[in-house]
């Protein structure tokens, strides 16, 4: 038998968590609220404006449970004027993986570079 489907009232109380990150309140998507021990300090390196104004993607150096992280996400600015995580766009950088991370945008900076010449 098919399991029942869920209202869109259920689907989102499911799915939107509360949490707080870096002082601001936020909505985020299908992620699991951590508790507030889990979460460690969070740096914001820079935000860059996306599209029309209403996203922009942000790069911090972020822990969670004692490991670090550079965590890079789209923020999109909801209908109330807050910011909001995008759950489906972005990624974390382990600290094994910073070195390759940079090498490879390395060269594709070089490259960039010899494609405008």
């Amino acid at each position: 038998m098919a399991p029942a489907r869920l209202t869109e009232e259920e689907r989102r109380a499911r799915t939107e968590t509360a949490y707080k990150r870096g002082g601001e309140r936020v909505t985020g998507g299908a992620q699991p609220q951590a508790a507030d021990d889990d979460r460690g300090p969070s740096l914001r390196l820079a935000t860059l404006p996306r599209g029309d104004g209403r996203a922009e993607l942000r790069i911090s150096w972020d822990e969670f449970k004692g490991h670090k992280f550079v965590n890079l996400r789209q923020w999109n600015r909801a209908d109330d004027g807050s910011w909001r995580p995008d759950t489906k766009r972005g990624l974390s950088i382990k600290r094994r993986e910073r070195a390759a991370v940079v090498d490879a945008l390395t060269k594709a900076v070089a490259l960039a570079a010899e494609s405008d010449r």
